[in-house]
């Protein structure tokens, strides 16, 4: 994230965060509705930097047209033919932790742009409506939107503005030399109906926590335990911790699918989550067995 992409009509944007579709649990990445417009071939990199659709097609966009006026959100996603080609680092920040959804004035943010890299600055007005021309003789009216000092240039929409505790406050789309102007995160998820990929809690059990319907469950709190005391002290903490970022990248869609359908539930409940406990005491007892000896 915070690298070139855009739409095969358009030069160059740049690819925010990676995010997560509710409808579908289908992974996307989100940037400017004018970068990716909306049902069109996505590149990466863009045009601008040498991406071609032979070689460098990553998806098919969705995106939110604006109105003329009344809009709030310039915002668009990317829904990935290749789930492996996603990640959640963004370029020079790292990963969000989550999202700040009251930006204040004074608020110092940063962003990653294709164009100028890693800038800071400062939240001037949370709360303003703008004119942005988007071409010759379309002027669109957006309220609600974010104004900072000046963070980037052309080829940098589409970039996150992020708080000094990495949270998402807003997403880049506009400016001038002067100032930079950006949607409030919380418009754009709503809009898009997507939520953003952070890290996800070290104590989180997903799976098991829809299997039981509880994080209290005596299941649940077994195999954490397992995992924090036995799993992650171990000889192999490497390569368990490899796996761990596998499943916790995997997980919330499958949770999610059987929290809403009993039937996945039940089968995933009997045929993964018990047989995982019961091998778990078992390893229990044969560690127990060679600490005695």
């Amino acid at each position: 994230m915070g690298v070139s992409i855009g739409s095969f009509s358009v030069t160059a944007g740049t690819a925010g965060c990676m995010v997560r579709k509710r409808s579908d649990g289908r992974l996307a990445v989100l940037s400017n509705w004018h970068v990716l417009k909306d049902h069109e071939d996505i590149l990466q990199p863009g045009v601008a930097d040498g991406g071609s659709i032979a070689n460098d097609k990553v998806g098919v966009s969705i995106g939110i047209e604006i109105p003329q006026s009344g809009g709030n959100v310039d915002c668009g996603i990317v829904v990935l033919d290749n789930d492996s080609l996603a990640t959640s680092t963004i370029l020079e920040i790292g990963p969000p932790n989550g999202l700040n959804l009251a930006p204040t004035a004074g608020m110092r943010v940063k962003k990653s742009g294709r164009t100028t890299g890693l800038t800071s600055g400062e939240v001037t007005d949370p709360n303003a409506v703008v004119s942005v021309e988007y071409g010759p003789g379309d002027i669109r009216i957006l309220q609600d939107v974010v104004i900072t000092t000046q963070m980037g240039a052309g080829g940098d929409s589409g970039s996150c503005h992020l708080d000094e505790d990495n949270n998402i406050v807003a997403l880049h789309f506009a400016g001038s030399p002067l100032v930079s102007i950006a949607c409030k995160i919380g418009n754009v998820i709503n809009a898009l109906q997507v939520d953003i990929i952070t890290p996800p809690p070290a104590s989180r059990c997903f799976i098991a926590t829809a299997a039981f319907g509880s994080e209290l469950d005596t299941h649940v709190q077994f195999l954490r335990a397992f995992r924090d005391e036995v799993v992650l002290k171990s000889l192999m903490k490497g390569q368990f911790e490899t796996l761990l970022r596998f499943y916790y990248f995997l997980s919330p869609p499958l949770a999610n699918k059987m929290r809403q359908n009993r039937a996945v539930r039940d089968i995933v409940k009997y045929s993964i989550v018990y047989p995982v406990v019961g091998l778990s005491k078992v390893i229990l007892l044969i560690l127990g067995g060679r600490k005695k000896d």
